[in-house]
């Protein structure tokens, strides 16, 4: 489940995190140990001074051990004084049997934070049992607009214009949803390598910036090979500009490499760079058919749709009422903001896969935080509404 937090700091302007699922995760900012947690982030830029953070967290199943009992996960985030500007724990709980058989996994977690100019750190703890693990990341936030973002590198991405759910290894970033690995490796039969980086403007009004010059090179992981080398020109405006395709690399021999991405700017370059790997021929992986089972998700959806969000129960003006209210005040992540500008069939499809995924008690015939937000929702409408326009 998705939670949202809003902390009173200068420095730490709004943090979100996600529940996780066995999936992995890649990035421009890594830090691991032997403990077998990395922390992966990338960094963008948005003004007027603020660096927004993505990242995950990632346990490996083998630290876990095969103890029923949940491991607590323990994330703060603290200034370059050492103070903590925010703490939060939570369990992280696997099934035993899946650690116990030695299967390969990763639980992952995801977050964002939004931080002014400074440095970081990030500090994530895990203790299982009697063991403790931890590992900590330094972060720096820009003191100022830079040229590119972090390089993000993908396996795939895609463009979606709706507010589906994402899958655990998947971020948005605008239209496009990317799906993230720790490392990217690509097949001989799929050899397309995706990335997605943004491009910022020399000045604050970006409107009268020359055509500049972006690079892709592929090289060995010291720098001293370049196995492709290609130039696109590209207009930069704005506070800033997403650039994201997709290389094809059909006949890069098997072998570690780093794909760089440079900005060309009055005569100086700024690079990002992320590593990936080539797999040999018959490397694929092999995959298993698994039995189908019905969606636990999908029935709740259902359950919540027909017992409070059905035409017969809740009518389309109070719909709309409780998405306007959802966007303003959630009690959990945020409601896409889709939800204003569809119709009311398709608000009251959004709502309840909302409160199916917020319910405290899943699988009770009841959803108490529903009844509690749409009363409290109903008292604030009657006090403080405008009588005219029930604004």
């Amino acid at each position: 489940m998705f939670r949202r937090f809003r902390i009173a700091s200068a420095a730490l302007l709004s943090l979100l995190f996600g529940g996780g699922a066995a999936i992995h995760a890649q990035n421009a900012g890594t830090a691991g140990s032997a403990s077998g947690i990395t922390v992966d982030y990338v960094r963008y830029w948005r003004n007027p001074a603020t660096t927004l953070v993505e990242g995950l967290i990632r346990v490996d199943f083998k630290v876990l051990g095969a103890s029923s009992a949940p491991a607590r996960v323990d994330f703060l985030v603290k200034d370059d004084a050492a103070r903590t500007l925010h703490s939060e724990s939570w369990n992280l709980a696997v099934d035993a049997g899946v650690v116990a058989s030695g299967a390969a996994g990763e639980v992952t977690t995801p977050f964002t934070i939004a931080l002014a100019p400074g440095n970081y750190t990030v500090d994530v703890r895990l203790q299982h049992g009697t063991a403790l693990d931890s590992t900590v990341v330094p972060i720096t936030a820009y003191a100022a607009a830079p040229a590119l973002s972090d390089l993000l590198t993908s396996p795939s991405i895609r463009i979606s214009m709706d507010s589906s759910a994402l899958g655990p290894a998947e971020m948005r970033r605008g239209r496009y949803v990317v799906e993230r690995a720790p490392r990217v490796k690509l097949y001989p039969s799929s050899p397309a390598l995706s990335y997605y980086v943004e491009m910022y403007a020399a000045s604050a009004g970006g409107g009268g910036d020359a055509p500049q010059e972006v690079s892709f090179d592929i090289r060995s992981p010291d720098g001293g090979r370049t196995l492709l080398h290609t130039t696109q020109a590209a207009q930069v405006a704005g506070a800033g500009m997403p650039l994201t395709g997709r290389l094809n690399l059909a006949g890069l021999p098997p072998g570690d490499y780093h794909l760089v991405v440079g900005l060309k700017r009055a005569g100086a370059t700024e690079e990002r760079s992320a590593p990936f790997t080539m797999l040999p021929l018959g490397s694929e992986p092999r995959v298993l058919a698994a039995p189908a089972r019905p969606s636990s998700r999908a029935t709740a959806d259902s359950a919540v749709l027909e017992r409070y969000l059905s035409s017969s129960v809740m009518n389309d003006s109070s719909v709309n009422r409780m998405v306007e209210a959802l966007l303003l005040a959630p009690p959990g992540p945020p409601l896409a903001k889709i939800a204003r500008t569809v119709p009311a069939d398709a608000q009251r499809r959004l709502l309840s896969q909302y409160w199916a995924r917020v319910d405290p008690s899943p699988g009770t015939d009841r959803n108490e935080l529903f009844e509690e937000y749409n009363t409290r929702l109903t008292a604030v409408d009657r006090l403080y509404s405008e009588r005219d326009t029930h604004r």
